[in-house]
């Protein structure tokens, strides 16, 4: 049974725009321009969206397991490295592992690894061993390439600084090699010298005023004049600024080092080549370093080497006979 529920006001539809092609109360959601749509307008007047076909869920992906990378492949040095520091190898195994490692530098001494492989583990060989390193080293000072040389120059350094007891016979061959004709090499040399001084410069000054006092007693006459003899070479050494600045840091007041030095200047240097030391003056400096300490052997020496020169300079012929600079001890 139907109920009269008054009259119901109809919406009435307006006259068909055909501008925007549109009714003008059709469908109040419907925008401008639009076509009419009557499942919009029959649907409750509400815009229907258009159907969107819900998103697919992707696959989640499996965490990236970390994997660490497989070390290199262990070359035949690397292995002979780490037998000599493993202290639980036995003396068979490191005299393997020290032959690898020689006959790996022979066969490459260009190569700075192979002989930097030799050099470091220096400490840890026996003292036939070492003498054998020491050997192969020199070997590269006489190499026909100026490079090699250079190297082996450079790892004598290494050597005494690793294992100081071959300081004294390293010096003595930096020594004999400043009579080298490269400017180049010559300048390693000195570095390598200087060096030795820092590291040990008793043992270092001993061995060099030791050649000062051989090249004075046999001085060698046929010497190329650009080269000179062992004395010059030695004198001209001494003279460079490294030298001095090496010696006011390790001569101090009453070391080892200054008494060493002071007697083997003061006991090894003939008038001859004071006259020709006393021009230089930073060698006059050197020579005096200890005049206003209180070190007699040190004043000794500046008081004996200004008479020396004053003895020079009023009768030049005594430079003829060469005599001793002997100074109390």
């Amino acid at each position: 049974m139907a109920y009269y529920r008054g009259q119901q006001q109809q919406q009435q539809r307006g006259r068909y725009d055909p501008g925007n092609g549109s009714y003008p109360s059709a469908n109040p959601y419907q925008q401008g321009g639009q076509w009419r749509d009557d499942r919009n307008y029959y649907g409750g007047g509400r815009p229907q969206q258009p159907y969107a076909a819900p998103p697919q869920q992707q696959p989640r992906g499996q965490p990236q397991r970390y994997t660490r990378p497989s070390p290199p492949p262990k070359t035949p040095r690397t292995e002979a490295r780490d037998i000599l520091d493993d202290v639980r190898s036995s003396k068979e195994q490191k005299a393997r592992a020290f032959k690898v490692l020689l006959d790996d530098a022979r066969a490459t001494p260009h190569s700075t690894r192979s002989v930097s492989s030799l050099t470091s583990a220096f400490p840890l060989f026996a003292s036939e061993q070492q003498e054998e390193v020491i050997d192969f080293v020199y070997d590269l000072c006489e190499d026909p390439d100026q490079a090699v040389r250079i190297q082996g120059y450079r790892t004598i350094v290494d050597l005494s600084k690793a294992v100081p007891s071959w300081t004294r016979r390293n010096a003595d061959v930096l020594v004999q090699l400043l009579q080298s004709d490269s400017q180049t090499e010559l300048r390693v040399i000195r570095e390598a010298l200087v060096s030795h001084i820092r590291t040990d410069p008793v043992a270092a000054i001993e061995v060099i005023t030791e050649h000062m006092a051989r090249a004075g007693e046999a001085e060698d006459k046929s010497a190329d004049p650009t080269t000179g003899g062992m004395k010059r070479l030695v004198l001209d050494f001494l003279k460079t600024p490294d030298v001095a600045k090496a010696r006011s840091e390790k001569f101090v007041i009453k070391s080892d080092a200054e008494a060493s030095f002071n007697q083997g200047v003061s006991e090894r240097m003939d008038l001859g080549p004071l006259r020709n030391v006393f021009q230089s003056k930073p060698v006059f400096k050197m020579l005096r370093f200890a005049y206003d300490t209180k070190d007699a052997r040190g004043s000794g020496l500046s008081h004996e080497s200004m008479r020396l020169l004053k003895s020079i300079k009023a009768d030049p012929s005594s430079v003829q006979r060469p005599t001793s600079l002997l100074l109390p001890v």
